[in-house]
């Protein structure tokens, strides 16, 4: 079954993506997946330190930061917990009743690319939490994904894979979104 992926980050457009994947999911009779991806770089899932270990207090200072890796990746993961909760509420909220969360550690790209099977359409924001460029999200995705689309193209919408069959000619805005 094919799913409306929705991909939920800390960023301002979090809300906008819950309200449009709901309407999308009703508009397109498919179920709901949020999802947030922690970034392999940014929270790295394990702290490799080999080939660092050296004498005295600088192997005491890395398992310091080690340790400090480790506890800050164990939180960004329970703050993803509290974000896809927040989401799963406010897609609910819409009467959407199946909604399913999944959270990863990876490459955006990567972590997308393997769930493309199961993705009818994709729902992201323009640009991720801790971007201040408005366009970057679109620019990075049709970079990352040129080329690799199997379905046809949306009009208007260069470079973004659409399902064959889907008519989006006469669509209205979900209530609330900008």
């Amino acid at each position: 079954m094919t799913r409306v992926v929705a991909c939920i980050d800390g960023s301002r457009a979090a809300s906008a993506v819950c309200d449009y994947a709901a309407w999308a999911s009703h508009r397109l009779q498919a179920p709901v997946t949020l999802f947030h991806v922690l970034d392999q770089e940014r929270y790295p899932a394990e702290t490799d330190l080999a080939g660092t270990i050296g004498l005295g207090s600088r192997e005491h200072r890395m398992e310091e930061l080690a340790e400090l890796d480790q506890k800050r990746s164990k939180l960004a993961l329970e703050q993803g917990h509290h974000m896809l909760n927040a989401a799963e509420e406010r897609v609910s909220s819409h009467g959407v009743a199946d909604v399913i969360k999944r959270q990863r550690h990876g490459d955006l790209t990567d972590s997308l690319l393997a769930i493309e099977h199961e993705t009818r359409l994709l729902v992201m924001g323009l640009h991720g939490e801790t971007s201040t460029d408005r366009d970057a999200g679109v620019r990075w995705l049709r970079h990352r994904l040129q080329g690799r689309g199997t379905a046809g193209q949306q009009p208007g919408v260069p470079g973004f894979p659409a399902a064959p069959g889907d008519d989006w000619s006469g669509h209205q805005r979900p209530l609330g979104a900008a």
